[in-house]
């Protein structure tokens, strides 16, 4: 259980982040920490750079050790003026996600207003102690909260209590740790908070008055709530640690300063099923790996997993099945031969040699590429080198990637194929790769479609376009050769 501090306890905290030839804290910045203790509410103090505006202070706030925050999670706040029903002039600070614009229509009518709210002025604000940049909901708590110039004609007005309203978006947590941050009372001091409690704190209204703005790009979905995924591997079981591993280094490299680390990530379930590994004999056995793989599937299914993948290609011969489970429970498969023929496509790849265990590199009955790989030229392996690939496969399995296995792998690719770029349909083959660019003579360009697949899948959890559809740029473009 946490202890809530006192008052005198957020203070000295607040004194440790003083800077030097700072002696005091700022007026304002103290009464933050006063208002926010007296609430009982949780809040965090932190420094940063000066920031006058939202996309400023974004770049600039300190959050879980890093630097910059997401747009959507800076508060935006408007100090306004409208008249009521009475015909009556009223103060009203409205607050919204920096990623959004008020919906002036909708905001006069939660409020019974004839006609929108009017935004103050500077000069008018400044007459509430208060500056551009610096309006917050702890300065307009209460009428003793802000300093209002005594000397001032209209007294009676500025005296008057000031309105709240949070736009309904606030109050729902987006992604982790579902927090927001926005000025302490000064340029160079934030606060995070838990916006509900704010909004209970401060007696806000809470409506729906706000829009996204047509300038910024749309939150991806993986940051707005979660969507797990489930891997299963087994064939062998790293390959489904590696596929792990390209999601969330896609995630990140996709996210950009929007990502923050550790909360970012997606939420990932991990089955390690051995019966995978009887598909180097698929022709033999696949009832024992069909009854295997359902099972998991559907234990899957049955959690709150959202999407499902098979971190091996010879597995996705039960791509079918899979979909067929899934679809019955509104889960996702992901379909690992169809993902891969589409990067190709885009990448204007018209002929491959694929590499892979007998089962998947003959496109047969069953290769899962026997269809998927229609209009593409693919260079088959001969029948000493599928042996070949059988024994090294094993061999990985067993021993690991030694020189003896890169060597041997290295002798396969020269002695068996002329085509320029080689489709490693097989992950024990794939964990090879990066030590063959030296080694193999001539410009060979490996592809695995694991990092293809893993590329997809990142793009699934944040619903960001992939490749070639609509409004996806330079920043989502894939990384699949090894």
């Amino acid at each position: 259980m946490t202890i809530p501090l006192s008052v005198d306890d957020h203070i000295g905290a607040a004194l440790s982040l003083l800077i030097p030839g700072e002696e005091a804290l700022p007026p304002m910045v103290e009464q933050t920490i006063r208002f926010l203790s007296n609430a009982g509410i949780w809040f965090q103090l932190s420094r940063n750079a000066n920031s006058t505006s939202c996309r400023d202070a974004s770049n600039n706030r300190r959050r879980l050790g890093h630097t910059g925050i997401p747009l959507w999670d800076e508060l935006k706040s408007s100090f306004c003026k409208f008249m009521d029903s009475n015909e009556r002039e009223q103060l009203i600070v409205i607050h919204c996600r920096a990623d959004r614009v008020l919906n002036m229509e909708r905001l006069a009518k939660a409020l019974a207003a004839p006609s929108p709210p009017i935004r103050l002025s500077s000069e008018d604000i400044s007459k509430f102690g208060m500056e551009y940049g610096l309006v917050n909901p702890f300065a307009a708590a209460d009428e003793h909260s802000y300093r209002v110039d005594p000397h001032l004609l209209d007294i009676a007005f500025t005296l008057a209590p000031v309105k709240q309203l949070f736009d309904s978006d606030v109050i729902g947590p987006v992604g982790t740790p579902g927090t927001m941050m926005t000025n302490a009372g000064s340029l160079t001091w934030a606060v995070e908070f838990r916006p509900r409690e704010l909004a209970v704190a401060v007696h806000a209204r809470v409506e729906d008055v706000a829009d996204p703005d047509p300038n910024e790009r749309g939150r991806p979905w993986g940051v707005r709530g979660r969507r797990p995924i489930g891997i299963i591997t087994g064939n062998p079981p790293e390959s489904g640690i590696e596929l792990w591993r390209t999601v969330n280094s896609t995630v990140r490299r996709l996210l950009g300063r929007n990502c923050i680390g550790d909360f970012s990530m997606p939420q990932v379930t991990i089955r390690s099923l051995p019966e995978l590994g009887l598909s180097m004999e698929l022709d033999r056995r696949e009832e024992d790996i069909r009854s295997a793989l359902a099972d998991v599937a559907r234990e899957l299914c049955r959690s709150d997993i959202q999407l499902i993948a098979i971190a091996d290609p010879a597995n996705h011969y039960f791509a079918p099945l899979m979909t067929e489970i899934c679809n019955e429970h509104g889960v996702e498969f992901v379909p690992l031969a169809e993902t891969t023929a589409k990067w190709l496509h885009a990448n204007q790849i018209r002929q491959v040699a694929l590499v892979g265990v007998k089962q998947v590199a003959d496109q047969g009955n069953w290769s899962p590429y026997s269809q998927a790989l229609a209009g593409i030229k693919v260079e088959r392996i001969s029948e000493r080198g599928l042996v070949m690939v059988k024994e090294l496969a094993y061999r990985v399995k067993t021993e690991g990637t030694t020189v003896s296995a890169i060597n041997r792998f290295r002798d396969l690719v020269q002695q068996e194929f002329a085509s320029r770029d080689i489709l490693l349909a097989a992950p024990e083959l794939a964990a090879m790769a990066p030590q063959q660019r030296s080694r193999v003579k001539g410009n060979r360009v490996f592809i695995d479609p694991m990092k293809i697949y893993g590329d997809y899948i990142a793009h699934r959890y944040l619903n960001w376009p992939w490749l070639s559809e609509p409004d996806s740029d330079q920043n989502n473009q894939p990384s699949a050769g090894v």
